[in-house]
């Protein structure tokens, strides 16, 4: 990869990536206000509302999201992208407009799956907050496209300060109410939307272009059925705890998946700038280039969350009783577990992002196919037997089931993935794991000593090297401050 690309890749990584530091930190200041202050079965209640409103948005982009910031990266040319952002605003309207008619005649259907756990007030805000985050999901990947990193990380940042402050004073105001949770993220998506609107830096006016249209939905057609398939897989088993356990079992799963989640909001970061480098190494036919990259995320993003998985092992309880309360304990074992699952999911992103940024928009559908029958499967089976555990082993089951079709898929197109990349980081977490559930450490020093036995192991059976550890203080923007100080060979290329 040249400098020059590389420069740009890890300085738009580091925009969003400290954006997504400070949005995490904030967000999750804001469930552990949430977890405490509202009860259970009404802040459940509201975490279905924002599941319901996900999956309006995944059925009615037409792979817009995708579509846009490939199509805006690949031609500077500013009336063309004045005109596609004017036809992508047309279009994500249109669609709005008649998903929201769909879903209000849909109303009844959701009273009877979810009864109680929905509740009865929350259910007007739906389509609010589905124009709202709809709205807002199409302006980030025009930001995107047109390089704008920064200003993505200021509207994020934007969001989740202005929901914690609202929700904080709504409580003082007028209590814990479900109506709360609500407006707080309304108020706090609009005002996302408006600085996300500002930034964009072409003039935003609605123009219709039919050959733009085309070329938008013949990208972005095959991946609406991605959209609905990826909600499918990762959003399916809340809609299920909801239906089967209830609002309070959601809660309880919230809780394990909070930091699982949060720590997937800071891998999106760098996906979102990985797709349009990646894109753009492969339109330049730079393929051993785009091979290296490849690898070497999936490397490094497999074995930094895996490392996340071994604290939760160790520390998990305290973690869940520290941030949330006691009363949310039970789901430290689903804590673990979604840890270890994510590590599985975030490389199998990268597979499949790197096969959409390659061009292929169709074969990503069958992967997700598979990845959606398994997961419908798995949930069917293990939630009604063993609860929000079963969820967690679900989706790691899920996870696992792609790799076979995507890896295959990248070799017809090139670009052969390095088994070891990924193998070597799961197989030292689970020689590491067998002992600690043998001999479960009980001191701060046990645990502590865990903790170095798996990171002596890693770099023992060379799970990460030398070259990968450069490679992430490149990403990070480490490395140029450590060569100032003096603390960094000069060799290592920034």
């Amino acid at each position: 990869m040249s400098s020059f690309g590389a420069s740009r890749l890890f300085s738009g990584t580091m925009s969003l990536g400290l954006a997504s530091v400070v949005a995490l930190g904030l967000g999750f200041v804001t469930t552990m206000y949430s977890a405490r202050h509202f009860p259970a079965s009404v802040w459940g209640a509201y975490i279905l509302v924002q599941v319901v409103v996900i999956f309006l948005t995944q059925i009615s982009t037409l792979g817009l999201q995708q579509a846009v910031p490939r199509l805006l990266a690949a031609d500077e040319d500013e009336a063309y992208r004045r005109d596609l952002v004017g036809t992508a605003l047309v279009l994500r309207l249109g669609l709005t407009l008649v998903t929201i008619l769909v879903a209000w005649q849909s109303t009844p259907l959701l009273s009877l799956l979810f009864g109680q756990s929905l509740l009865p007030s929350l259910v007007p805000f739906v389509p609010i907050l589905f124009v709202l985050e709809s709205t807002r999901g199409l302006f980030r990947s025009i930001l995107q496209g047109f390089f704008r990193f920064s200003s993505m990380a200021i509207s994020d940042i934007a969001v989740t300060v202005v929901n914690l402050i609202l929700l904080v004073g709504l409580g003082m105001w007028t209590g814990a109410g479900a109506t709360n949770l609500v407006l707080a993220r309304v108020f706090a998506v609009i005002v996302g939307c408006v600085i996300a609107y500002v930034a964009v830096p072409v003039a935003k006016t609605l123009v219709l272009r039919r050959d733009l249209a085309r070329l938008a939905l013949a990208f972005g057609l095959p991946l609406q059925g991605n959209d609905i398939l990826h909600f499918i897989f990762t959003r399916v088993d809340t809609l299920l705890i909801g239906a089967l356990l209830g609002s309070a079992d959601i809660a309880l799963y919230e809780v394990a998946r909070r930091v699982p989640d949060s720590l997937r909001s800071v891998y999106q970061s760098y996906g979102s700038v990985y797709y349009v480098y990646f894109a753009k190494l492969v339109a330049q036919r730079q393929i051993g280039d785009a091979r290296t990259l490849l690898n070497a995320s999936a490397r490094l993003i497999g074995f930094g969350v895996l490392l996340g998985a071994v604290v939760a092992a160790l520390w998990g309880r305290e973690i869940i009783e520290i941030a949330f309360s006691a009363r949310y304990a039970a789901s430290s074992n689903t804590f673990v577990i979604l840890v270890a699952s994510l590590s599985v999911a975030l490389v199998g992103n990268i597979l499949g992002t790197s096969l959409l940024a390659a061009g292929d928009s169709v074969r990503p559908t069958f992967a997700n196919v598979a990845h959606t029958v398994v997961s419908l499967i798995a949930n069917a089976l293990l939630i009604p037997s063993y609860g929000i555990l079963g969820a967690a082993v679900a989706s790691a089951v899920g996870n696992l089931a792609v790799y076979p079709l995507l890896i295959g898929f990248l070799r017809h197109r090139g670009l052969v993935v390095d088994h070891g990349s990924y193998l070597r980081p799961w197989l030292a977490f689970g020689i590491w794991l067998m002992p600690v559930l043998i001999w479960r450490p009980t001191t701060m020093y046990q645990a502590s000593a865990y903790l170095a036995l798996f990171l002596v192991f890693c770099a023992a059976t060379g799970t990460v090297t030398p070259s990968d550890m450069a490679l992430s203080l490149r990403i990070t923007g480490i490395a140029p401050w450590l060569k100032r100080v003096r603390l960094l060979s000069r060799s290592v290329d920034p």
